[in-house]
Parts: structure tokens; sequence; C-alpha cells
């Protein structure tokens, strides 16, 4: 057990902070490890490897360990599986999901996203911020195919669901209300975008003015 953290500390930490030549054996070990001592831990790790390859533009690798995670997480689900279970098995979809849109492959990507918010909505509110992933990888998806009209609605949830669950003032709402914005520009309706851009504008001045109060913000998907 010791030396799988030790090889698994570092691992994670080098998927934003390393190249993939010194990155990538350090994965490949945290998951021989993973499946060494703890097959509990496993999805966890293939999914920290699908994060990782997706960063450094290897969708093909990204796309196996998050399918095999899901295979995982799958494999125990019975049809009376409790919440825990259902989300572990979103948690995999909306990471496939996430490597699809990266890799341009956006009616992929919308089958996934459909298949994680069918697994997730029947146990939650219509407002639960755990949904704001799949919806907006959906959102995505469908506007990234050129269906502008029915990437609308999904928007609109989206930012509806952002400005309940991370403050309507917050950077990350501005940063939804931008692309929200960008597609209203597609759909030719400049007045309803250049009122988002002017609320979002709004926004962004009072976090920099008060910056102690600031989010960080999260931005979307893809712009």
């Amino acid at each position: 057990m010791v030396q799988w953290l030790a090889f698994r500390i570092p691992a994670h930490l080098l998927v934003n902070h390393s190249g993939i030549a010194e990155g990538e054996p350090l994965n490949q070990q945290a998951v021989l490890l993973a499946e060494q001592n703890d097959a509990a831990w496993l999805p966890y790790e293939l999914l920290t490897a699908a994060d990782f390859y997706r960063a450094w533009g290897k969708y093909d690798q990204a796309e196996a360990h998050a399918q095999r995670a899901l295979a995982i997480r799958e494999k125990v689900m019975q049809p009376d599986a409790g919440v825990d279970a259902q989300m572990d098995a979103a948690t995999c979809l909306n990471n496939l999901g996430t490597t699809y849109l990266a890799w341009s492959k956006p009616d992929k990507a919308e089958s996934v996203f459909r298949r994680s918010l069918a697994t997730m909505q029947p146990f939650m509110t219509e407002d639960q911020a755990d949904l704001i992933l799949p919806l907006e990888g959906l959102a995505e998806a469908v506007r990234a195919q050129g269906k502008l009209g029915q990437a609308e609605p999904l928007f609109q949830r989206v930012l509806a669901l952002t400005e309940k669950n991370a403050r309507r003032e917050s950077l990350t709402t501005a940063a939804w209300l931008e692309n929200y914005a960008a597609l209203l520009t597609d759909l030719k309706k400049m007045a309803e975008a250049k009122t988002l851009l002017e609320r979002a504008k709004k926004i962004r001045q009072q976090n920099a003015a008060n910056p102690d109060g600031a989010d960080t913000g999260r931005t979307p998907l893809t712009k």
C-alpha cells in the first residue's frame, strides 16, 4: 500500500504540471498498483489517467481508460443500486463525454452525456449542482453539431443552475453568460447577446474591484 501511495500522489500532481514523458509512466504505475492493492480504487485511478491523457491530447488513451472505469462501475450495478453506485457510473460517463468533446466527436459526447443525465436525474431535484456538468456537456455537444435551436434551452438551464449554485454575481456565472451570448450571436439574436455580455462585463468588474470576495471562476467545457 505504501508503494502504491508513493506513486499515486506524484502521478496526480503531474496531470497538470508535467510533460507526457514524465507523467505517463507514473500514471501507468498508479493504475497497476491499484489493480494489485485496491480494486475498489481502480476506477478512480483510471479516470485520473484519462484526465492526464486528455490534457495531453492522447484522446484514444483517455477514451480507453474512461471506458474501462465505466465498465467496472456498471459491472457491479444492480437494478436496485443505490445513489452512490449511480453517481459513480455517471462520473465515468461525464469523464468520457468530456474526452469526446475535446476530441471533436460531439455526436458521441451527446450520447454519453444523455446517458449520464438519465442515470442521475431519477434521484435528483431539477436544481441540483451535480447536474451542471452533464447538462453543460450536452449543451456544448449539441451546439458543436450545429443544432443551435436545440442547444438554446440547454444553455438556459445550465445558466439557471449556475446562478443558483455558484452565485448570480460569480465569475462562473459570467463565463456562462458569455458562452450563452456566443450561442445567441450564432442564432442572430444580437440584442439578447448584448444584454448578457453587458451583465457578464459588470460581474467581472465587480469581482475585479473586490478580489477578496471573488471566486476563481469555472469556464465552460468548450468555448
